[in-house]
């Protein structure tokens, strides 16, 4: 069991997740989005997400938010361009959804993979 869960710490990596509704809105952020940007709850719930991206990330996440309206499963990565903690930007792999609610849009998910550097943290 040792050298199974040795193996797993070695190839999981904890992603972060940020939902955001309709209108660009943060309706949810978990902990590990906290210690990825170096911004609290507070900082980001309820807040436009353009807030906190780059102009280029801005682009990006209209056209795919423009184009995705209907009942079907998609899933796209985009490099997200993101004021990180103290001013400092940073760019994530991130991996966006929209989700629906009795086949109607409800918000979409964005899953943030953190930077190379930051993989290596224990599971705990």
């Amino acid at each position: 069991m040792t050298e199974i869960v040795s193996s797993t710490q070695n190839t999981v990596t904890r992603c972060g997740v940020i939902k955001i509704d309709l209108k660009g809105r943060v309706v949810f952020i978990d902990d590990e989005i906290e210690k990825i940007f170096g911004l609290s709850h507070e900082d980001l719930f309820g807040h436009n997400i353009s807030e906190y991206i780059s102009n280029t990330s801005k682009d990006l996440l209209e056209s795919i938010f423009n184009r995705h309206k209907r009942y079907e499963s998609h899933y796209e990565a985009i490099n997200l361009e993101m004021n990180a903690e103290k001013g400092n930007k940073g760019r994530f792999v991130t991996v966006i959804s929209l989700t629906f609610i009795a086949g109607n849009p409800a918000n979409y998910e964005l899953i943030v993979i953190p930077e190379p550097d930051d993989r290596e943290r224990n599971l705990s």
